[in-house]
């Protein structure tokens, strides 16, 4: 018990500056502690997410470069297969094969295609390749080379020129892509397998191709060397330091690596063998590998060479293609540095913990001596010594302390050696105040009379004990004896103006009186001695006597006109206000000093300031203008109309900077506010936010100038910059017109949301191409110009040919994008830029001529591949109609020019069913009634796509009118018998046959028989009775021993 005592004594006895320094310690390095930790937890969390993201992000950017890698032989072969299936190219044709082989593997320089070669069933391998130094070599492997690949160099007509190498025996039919094609009987890329002639892996893709009769002929192959994606990961990993592979996900076996490590190996007798993952000197890819087949996890932490990598794995599939994609990013890439940072933060915050204590004992002291001065000074004091004074050193709260003692020592001083002077002068103040006394009675009864209020005193009971002059009058007396004596509330206070009575108890006086409170009552009434009331403002005051109250004093006054002019403002005030409150503009009031009195809703809004913010403000600080494209501050509206006495407008581009910084377009207007005597009293501004309005304007300066779909300049812009451009100093002047191929195909085709795309399309690639000061504009539907100062012909030239080659380039769907392109250069002064823009006109029709009549071609192939990619049987259908047409204009003894005629349309005559959505096309169950006026479109729609095309237009009627029927119903335009163009009645009989013995998800197949019963049961309604007669008998062989039909 003594021990705890004595510690409780020596606690209290610790001095505060020590207790000040121990709490400012321990405080500040709990706070720095603390925050440390948190710190270094929350940096520690945010690198490990940061890697992951690095590390997903490099797999993305990976598989995003294989897959571009991997499109270029997809887009070859998918290009090229038809060609040679439809025997638009005839590989027995040597010169014809040559070129294509050639042109195709240009057509796709830089995309990683190292040969494009064709084997077929009989051994014979044709094909282009790059060299070393990718320059296209020839391939030839047939019985005139005895079974070798040779080698030759290309010459001007892209026809194999000189033999530059015998690469030796080779027969296609044994290649892994050869027979992988072969098995799946589709594209699919092959198993990778070691190149023949180069020392590098090599992957193919491959299709196969059949004959009509769906015989195998042989295989078209892409092939593509591998190293190039070890440069693709290389160049991905560099900037992080890391590394990544690629493997064959179920074997293991190296594809691509960053590491500099050789794929495959060559054995000792030298033979090719891949190389397994297992084998390489990279403990973490291996271990890494091993983890994912484990456990098919996507992200793991191995510790590797003193470093922790993070591991992201993404897989990448294709036809025939199961490969893994491994990333290590190394934990040191952020890691080191910062942990560098952090060692020398912690030296340096023990450091200013350090000093910071040296500064605050300083400090301290500094403080606390001047307290222990002032305690040894009252210590003196106390002991008697009152002439002791405290030192004053500072001016704080301790300086005032010190200067408090002070005072306290000189009164208790001035009052032990001055207490006998001071009894004897109150003596007299209190006999000078006696005889001052009697003479302001008198006095005070002189003003009380002469004041214009009335006043009047109560005692307790409420009687009048005075009452002045005023007051006798206003309330209609003669004197005061009439009042003195009498209870005031039941003479002047007794009911309210209604007639209600008003009990004492409620009466404001006599309450005040009686809680000895003060009281201002304004809206009451006394009543006169006639019995009249008037309207009264009176206060009312306890008297005390000895601290007891005795009585009240009461002071009034008749009010009325006050009250009707109080009234009569305050209308005027609230009708101001709502007028005010209502309007939609921002309204601000200033005095005659410029200083803000009254801002409405909207002013605050705009502002950024409420009314009371701004109350007294100067109106520059509230309404805060500047000049919008000079950024200068504009002049304060209030001080101009102060000085002019004018009403004012604000100039222009007037810019508001609200209170937050907001910036604002405003228009405003100032003017006097005046009195009764025409003096200015101040300022009213009116403002309203232009911002809606000026984005309005802008948007209809824009859209004069502009094309809405392009955002290109319109014809009316082009025209008047052609005018301004058109002096010496932009000499040679180069207009430039461009029309793009086939729009008018693509908008009946595709729709035209496409043909917009298309026109963004060549937006684009204009924009890419020109210079900044270029002119570009959308002069018309498919129509362009470009003004170019200062080209002349040669650079005109290379600007052609670049925006030509950056169009060949895009992708818009399957579509071809094509420009045509003309230019003529102004080069002297007196030549007129309207023979320029005309001869640049002629320039362009005749690249038109040129090109448009093969994009438009390549277009409808496009189309066609398009329907047969999306419906199912599509292609299967189109081929068996042309075929029955073939062979009933065969049967009906037709030229041969019209047979050929009616075998394309049949191939043609659902090519309008582009614009048909796949599903309703594979729809199993009854289509709908709108569903159903979407399909009778088609024949309108393959009308116009057919006449767009100058080969096919001969067609075109042909394809519009195969859905009529021979009684009249049919649509589109519901013909009747031989009104029916002979040509769409065959093509009638044959779809429908065809349609009726097809695979079709909406109905049961029938057999030939019973198609054959249908034709014959609506001939005569449906079809033309003569062509089903010819079919029947001739094509299908129904009867006798008419030639059958082969399938």
């Amino acid at each position: 018990m003594e021990k705890s005592s004595y510690k409780e004594v020596n606690l209290k006895n610790i001095s505060i500056r020590k207790i000040i320094i121990i709490s400012f310690v321990i405080l500040l390095t709990t706070t720095v502690g603390i925050i440390s930790y948190i710190t270094f937890s929350s940096w520690r969390e945010s690198a490990n997410d940061t890697i992951i993201r690095m590390a997903d992000d490099l797999n993305r950017e990976i598989v995003s470069q294989i897959e571009t890698f991997m499109k270029g032989p997809k887009q070859m072969i998918e290009v090229n297969r038809r060609l040679i299936e439809k025997g638009i190219v005839d590989i027995d044709n040597e010169a014809n094969r040559e070129m294509f082989f050639v042109n195709a593997i240009n057509s796709h320089d830089g995309e990683g295609v190292y040969s494009f070669s064709y084997g077929t069933e009989s051994g014979e391998y044709y094909g282009a390749r790059k060299n070393k130094k990718n320059v296209v070599e020839i391939m030839r492997n047939n019985e005139e080379t005895g079974g070798h690949s040779w080698y030759y160099s290309v010459t001007e007509n892209t026809t194999a020129g000189e033999l530059v190498l015998e690469a030796g025996k080779f027969d296609s039919r044994t290649r892994a892509w050869y027979k992988a094609a072969k098995e799946t009987k589709g594209l699919v890329f092959s198993p990778i397998y070691k190149h023949f002639v180069m020392d590098d892996l090599t992957v193919s893709l491959a299709a196969p191709i059949y004959s009509e009769e769906g015989e195998l002929q042989g295989v078209l192959g892409s092939h593509i060397t591998l190293s190039r994606i070890n440069y693709y990961l290389k160049e991905i990993v560099k900037a992080n330091n890391a590394f990544a592979v690629i493997v064959e996900k179920n074997s293991g076996e190296l594809i691509a690596n960053s590491l500099n490590l050789a794929n495959f190996k060559t054995s000792t007798d030298g033979d090719f063998e891949r190389l397994p993952v297992n084998e390489i000197d990279n403990k973490a890819i291996v271990q890494a590998y091993n983890n994912y087949m484990n456990g098919d996890v996507d992200h793991i932490k191995i510790d590797y060479e003193k470093d922790r990598l993070h591991i992201k794995y993404i897989e990448y599939q294709d036809e025939g293609l199961d490969w893994l994609v491994i990333t290590a990013v190394p934990e040191s890439i952020l890691v080191a540095d910062i942990m560098d940072t952090i060692e020398t933060a912690f030296i340096l915050t023990i450091l200013a913990l350090f000093i910071s204590v040296l500064i605050f004992l300083k400090l301290t002291k500094k403080f606390i001596d001047p307290i222990n001065s002032l305690i040894d000074t009252q210590k003196k004091f106390a002991s008697g010594d009152l002439s002791t004074r405290a030192t004053i050193e500072r001016n704080d709260e301790i300086g005032m302390v010190a200067k408090s003692f002070n005072r306290m020592a000189n009164t208790i001083y001035d009052f032990i050696n001055t207490l006998e002077e001071k009894v004897k002068e109150r003596t007299w103040e209190l006999d000078v105040s006696n005889r001052a006394l009697a003479e302001n009675k008198d006095q005070l009864q002189l003003i009380l009379d002469s004041t214009a209020e009335g006043i009047y005193g109560i005692d307790l009971n409420g009687d009048c004990t005075f009452i002045n002059d005023s007051g006798v009058n206003i309330l209609g007396y003669k004197d005061q004896t009439e009042l003195i004596g009498k209870n005031l509330h039941l003479q002047i206070h007794h009911s309210r103006k209604n007639g209600t009575p008003m009990t004492v108890d409620e009466c404001s006086v006599i309450k005040a009186l009686l809680e000895g409170k003060g009281t201002h009552v304004d809206d009451e009434v006394f009543w006169k001695k006639d019995g009249t009331w008037f309207s009264v403002e009176y206060y009312s005051y306890p008297q005390y006597l000895e601290g007891e109250i005795v009585g009240a004093v009461v002071t009034f006054m008749d009010n009325t006109e006050r009250k009707k002019m109080e009234q009569m403002i305050f209308n005027e005030k609230e009708q101001f206000k709502t007028t005010l409150l209502s309007v939609g503009d921002g309204v601000i009031s200033t005095d005659k000093q410029g200083k803000v009195t009254v801002m409405n809703s909207v002013a605050e809004k705009l502002t950024g300031w409420t009314q009371v913010e701004a109350y007294g403000k100067p109106l520059e600080e509230v309404l805060n203008i500047i000049n919008e494209l000079t950024r200068e501050v504009c002049e304060n509206p209030a001080k101009k109309v102060l000085e002019t006495g004018n009403i004012i407008e604000m100039a222009t581009h007037t810019m508001l900077i609200s209170k937050n910084g907001d910036e604002i377009p405003i228009e405003d207007r100032a003017a006097p506010i005046k009195d009764r005597d025409g003096n200015i009293t101040g300022v009213v501004i009116v403002f309203m936010d232009y911002t809606d309005k000026k984005e309005k304007l802008m948007q209809i300066e824009y859209l004069s100038m502009h094309d809405h779909l392009t955002g290109l300049y319109n014809r009316r812009y082009m025209e008047d910059a052609i005018s301004r451009l058109d002096t010496e100093r932009n000499l040679p002047l180069t207009i430039m017109v461009l029309d793009v191929n086939g729009l008018k195909l693509v908008n009946d085709a595709f729709g035209h949301e496409m043909g917009d795309q298309l026109l963004k399309i060549i937006t684009r690639v204009m924009k890419d191409v020109c210079r900044a000061d270029d002119i570009i504009g959308r002069t018309g539907g498919d129509e362009f110009l470009i003004v170019l100062p200062q080209i002349d012909g040669i650079q005109a030239h290379k600007i052609k040919k670049r925006i030509k080659e950056a169009a060949s380039t895009e992708k818009l769907d399957s579509l071809i994008v094509s420009v045509a392109i003309g230019y003529s250069v102004k080069i002297n002064s007196h030549e007129s830029v309207e023979s320029i823009m005309i001869s640049a006109d002629n320039q362009m029709y005749k690249d038109k001529l040129k090109y448009g009549k093969l994009m438009r071609s390549q277009t409808i192939k496009s189309v066609i591949d398009n329907i047969n990619l999306k419906y199912d049987q599509e292609q299967i259908h189109i081929e068996r109609v042309s075929k029955y047409c073939q062979a009933i204009a065969t049967a009906m003894s037709f030229s041969e020019k019209m047979i050929g005629h009616l075998k394309t349309a049949g191939e043609l005559h659902d090519i309008g069913k582009i614009i048909v959505p796949p599903e309703l096309l594979n729809k199993a169950e009854k289509l709908t009634a709108k569903e159903f006026e979407v399909i009778k479109r088609h024949p309108e729609v393959s009308y116009q796509i057919l006449k767009s095309v100058e080969e096919y237009t001969a067609l075109a009627e042909d394809v519009l009118y195969h859905h009529e029927r021979w009684d009249g119903t049919g649509y589109p335009q519901g013909l009747k018998g031989q009104d029916i163009p002979l040509n769409a009645r065959i093509i009638t009989v044959a779809d429908a046959y065809e349609a009726m013995t097809a695979k079709r998800a909406y109905q049961q197949t029938k057999s030939k028989d019973e198609a054959i019963v249908e034709l014959e049961k609506y001939a005569g309604t449906q079809f033309d009775p003569d062509i089903v007669k010819v079919f029947v008998e001739k094509v299908l062989g129904k009867e006798g021993e008419g030639e059958k039909w082969n399938k």
